[in-house]
């Protein structure tokens, strides 16, 4: 039996390809993002689309990372369907690119989750109890030119 991976952000970019890689390899992902009956239906579709086309386990799941009831809802649905999380791989972000110097000192706040907000909501996992907590977490920074906004978050 696979593992059963949890990844945050998985409406587009590298979320999605992050949500397929375990899934190829026979993992169970739950792939979660916010708003999959509405804004991110399409992507959320894809996501179900490409998993029955190659016959992986993607379970898609409703979740923002910002808020603790929905991070805590996603959690416990994923261990209703799986009985446990092995990995957590938390993706999810928001992206700004351009010198720092162009953005306003109050966009940063309006645009990015308080960092403290999104510590809170992935406490959750870590407060599970043993054999539900996931094994792994994968967390890194990468600073790239361009996108200081997003380095900061």
């Amino acid at each position: 039996m696979g593992s059963t991976v949890l990844v945050t952000g998985c409406s587009s970019g590298f979320g999605g390809l992050i949500a397929r890689t375990p899934a190829r390899d026979g993992q169970h992902v739950f792939a979660t993002m916010r708003d999959i009956d509405s804004r991110n239906a399409e992507p959320a579709a894809a996501l179900r689309e490409w998993a029955a086309e190659y016959g992986a386990r993607i379970d898609v799941l409703e979740l923002d990372v910002t808020s603790d009831a929905s991070v805590q809802s996603a959690v416990d649905e994923a261990l209703r369907r799986a009985g446990r999380i092995d990995m957590l791989i938390n993706n999810a972000g928001v992206a700004a690119s351009g010198p720092l110097e162009a953005f306003l000192l109050q966009q940063p706040a309006r645009t990015l989750p308080d960092p403290q907000e999104v510590a809170d909501a992935i406490k959750i996992l870590v407060d599970l109890p043993p054999g539900q907590r996931p094994l792994r977490t994968v967390a890194g920074a990468v600073f790239t030119e361009g996108v200081s906004e997003y380095n900061a978050s």
